[in-house]
């Protein structure tokens, strides 16, 4: 199975009756349904990797001038008020999440409450038993970040780690009869490799037999980086409207909340998750005036967005089943580089 995508409505699977992002974007409408599918929290603004990408490589606990790591505390009170509204937490956003010692104890506590938890890791603290833990806790999904096809180009973008980041999934393939996993996918940033690369990248995954699918996206810049030294970018010949401005609350580690998924240093939080709901807070005036800025083309009057090439850029993603794929035709295998040429 074969899926393409260019941008996800965070609610639309919660209310089918609800505007997608593209007629909310016609209508010129600046306020949202009050059901997400998913929210994003921030449970370590730290990372252990160095990703010379990102601005959160290699970052010390609290560099962002918030907590390092959330608490349990603030976290109660975000899951609390974004309960009545949500039906999975990711538990991820910025930061590495697996350097959170309490991580188990937050899948139960969003588990308790009636809400699937998720979360992602660049695999560097991914063993078996790490996996099983989450599992027992109750983790529906964990993704793995692997970032590149290669290892040439994982350590260019990563900075190093390839080998160990792959022994840790060969020591989670060696023990999937003991243990019991969440489910595992994978999200792999396509960079400059060759087609013919694909296929072999593919059926090694596969053969691991602990992942269900993978998930190839376009390179993407952060705001203010000049990221074409790792990747060129492709353009749209027109600019289009920022996808983050219909897209999920982002809840930071100290609580607040932002609509920018790429605000890592929480410059537009216009939120306040661990002091009012997710009702009250996903059409606050602060966060409509955001949107209206974006609907009326004047997103360069906010400092971050001016500095950002996102609306610019051509950003898709193509998801692969592996058992599809692993016993797939020739005719499919060819679809799926096909695919991947227009990332």
């Amino acid at each position: 199975m074969l899926t393409e995508d260019t941008h996800t409505d965070p609610w639309k699977r919660i209310d089918e009756r609800a505007p997608t992002a593209e007629e909310l974007r016609k209508a010129r409408e600046p306020r949202v349904p009050d059901a997400l599918t998913f929210v994003n929290v921030e449970v370590s603004s730290a990372c252990n990797s160095r990703c010379p990408m990102c601005p959160h490589g290699y970052s010390d606990m609290g560099r962002s001038g918030r907590p390092g790591l959330m608490s349990l505390d603030v976290l109660e009170r975000v899951l609390a008020n974004v309960r009545a509204n949500c039906t999975l937490v990711n538990l991820y956003l910025f930061g590495e999440p697996l350097l959170h010692p309490e991580l188990p104890r937050m899948v139960e506590m969003t588990r308790a409450l009636g809400m699937a938890a998720a979360t992602s890791t660049n695999g560097i603290l991914l063993t078996p038993d790490v996996a099983a833990e989450l599992r027992r806790a109750g983790l529906k999904t964990l993704c793995v970040s692997f970032d590149a096809i290669t290892r040439e180009s994982f350590e260019r973008l990563r900075g190093g780690g390839h080998d160990r980041v792959w022994g840790n999934l060969e020591a989670l393939a060696a023990e999937r009869e003991r243990l019991e996993y969440p489910e595992l996918t994978m999200r792999v940033v396509k960079t400059r490799e060759r087609d013919e690369e694909v296929e072999p990248f593919l059926d090694r995954i596969a053969a691991l037999r602990i992942f269900r699918s993978v998930t190839f996206c376009s390179f993407y810049p952060w705001p203010g980086q000049d990221v074409t030294r790792f990747e060129p970018l492709k353009r749209w010949s027109k600019e289009k409207p920022c996808r983050c401005v219909y897209g999920p609350m982002n809840i930071l580690s100290d609580g607040r909340g932002t609509i920018c998924g790429f605000d890592s240093g929480g410059e537009m939080a216009t939120a306040d998750l661990a002091s009012r709901t997710l009702v009250e807070e996903l059409n606050n005036e602060a966060t409509l005036r955001l949107r209206r800025m974006h609907l009326d083309a004047d997103r360069k009057s906010i400092p971050l967005c001016a500095s950002c090439e996102g609306p610019a850029v051509v950003s898709r993603t193509v998801g692969v089943a592996l058992d599809s794929f692993a016993g797939g035709s020739a005719e499919h295998r060819r679809e799926v580089v096909a695919a991947m040429r227009k990332l």
